[in-house]
């Protein structure tokens, strides 16, 4: 959450943090294949968000954290932290018996990665 309270705002600063992290890597395959996972994991997160689930309170030292462990080179250990990271990020997307939420907004839209597929429950 935001100094405001506002989590989708945190929810777009992490799609940033994503995007930033993968740019870093000068690897267009890997920043291609993380937009497109982001774009799809934030509909989730603001669906999540929305319905009431809370997120990390201690985010940015987290990201502090790992972003120290990338530049002391300590590889290994900035794997776990991030591994850790996205298995917290995991049980916020999923609920009762591991299936996932919905998107927020599950329609054919299109987003900046093309169009949305239509929710089974809502076709």
């Amino acid at each position: 959450m935001t100094r405001s309270g506002d989590y989708i705002a945190r929810i777009e600063c992490s799609r940033e943090f994503y995007r930033l992290l993968a740019a870093a890597s000068h690897n267009a395959a890997l920043s291609l294949i993380v937009d497109s996972l982001t774009e799809i994991l934030m509909g989730y997160l603001r669906a999540r968000v929305s319905a009431g689930a809370r997120t990390k309170r201690d985010l940015i030292q987290a990201r502090r954290r790992f972003l120290a462990l990338l530049a002391s080179r300590d590889a290994d250990a900035a794997v776990r932290d991030m591994r850790a990271h996205l298995r917290s990020v995991h049980r916020l997307l999923t609920v009762d018996g591991g299936e996932a939420a919905a998107p927020a907004s599950a329609d054919t839209s299109t987003s900046r990665t093309g169009p949305r597929r239509r929710d089974r429950a809502a076709a």
